[in-house]
């Protein structure tokens, strides 16, 4: 497997590379009860595309990203569209 970067660039894994050679350790996170737009701004200042969800021991429950908030507008829009027909 190949990773395609900007310009064209090629890079080639080393096949013994794994999840803790290049995962972001103690990431930060977001309570489960951080709303639609706290959750937003959390990830836009941060500058991630996602980011563990946790509950109120701090147990990672799940995870939020910016493909799921445009997964939920995209719904969103279409049972609006659907209405309006």
């Amino acid at each position: 497997m190949a990773l395609t970067l900007a310009h064209g660039t090629h890079l080639t894994p080393s096949k013994n590379l794994t999840a803790i050679d290049v995962m972001t350790s103690n990431p930060k996170s977001i309570r489960h009860t951080a709303t639609f737009r706290d959750s937003n701004e959390f990830l836009s200042t941060y500058g991630v595309h996602a980011a563990p969800v946790i509950d109120e021991a701090g147990r990672p429950i799940g995870v939020v990203s910016k493909t799921d908030f445009l997964r939920h507008w995209a719904g969103d829009r279409d049972r609006l569209a659907a209405v309006a027909t």
